[in-house]
């Protein structure tokens, strides 16, 4: 078994959720830099939070999204901006709607 495999198949299925670098953050000077990052972190929590329920690791959601590994993580980690096509894909793959994706989840 190669490296890759081993490593894959020891790992954790459950992917911690995202958390905003406040200090990376704060540091933007443009409101709506800052906004725009806090949305996409958003949306990538939204989508971290359906993939530990499903049990699927980084790799397995990247496989069925069809992105590569490295672009999958840009994504979940705000790096990259989504775009709508690809809102569509990942709620295909997570059986929900893109405006899923991007409401706002409140619990008590």
């Amino acid at each position: 078994m190669n490296r890759r495999k081993q490593t894959m198949k020891n790992s954790s299925p459950l992917i911690p959720l995202a958390t905003i670098n406040l200090d990376e953050l704060l540091r933007e000077n443009n409101p709506l830099t800052i906004i725009q990052r806090g949305n996409r972190m958003f949306i990538a929590g939204n989508i971290l939070e359906q993939l530990n329920r499903k049990g699927w690791n980084l790799h397995q959601f990247a496989l069925r999204v069809g992105k590569d590994l490295n672009e999958t993580r840009k994504l979940l980690n705000g790096e990259l901006n989504f775009t709508i096509d690809t809102l569509a894909e990942i709620a295909l793959v997570l059986e929900m709607s893109v405006s899923d994706l991007v409401q706002v989840r409140h619990s008590l």
